[in-house]
């Protein structure tokens, strides 16, 4: 019984090891992993999330969440936050 112990033991703390060493793919927001920034950064609540490019914009790109696919974030778009753009953002 010891040995089916150590290799449940085994294989459970190789595949959490396995988890915490991955890396995502693809691109992530800045503040991926810090929570409070991330619930900041979300635009739309809903359920299900998804994470890309919402808008072409002069001279700031806007990328947000959606409750629909997004397509991938530009990788050469100038991002900025959703207040790039707005009047009150040029006053300050």
């Amino acid at each position: 019984q010891i040995w089916n112990l150590c290799i449940a033991l085994f294989i459970f703390a190789s595949f959490f090891t396995f988890v915490a060493l991955r890396r995502p793919r693809g691109p992530q927001p800045a503040a991926y992993g810090h929570v409070q920034t991330l619930a900041n950064l979300v635009d739309e609540w809903s359920p299900v999330m998804w994470w890309g490019h919402k808008e072409d914009g002069i001279p700031y790109c806007h990328a947000g969440t959606s409750d629909h696919p997004l397509p991938d974030v530009k990788m050469d778009c100038v991002y900025a936050g959703s207040g790039a753009g707005s009047p009150m953002a040029l006053l300050s």
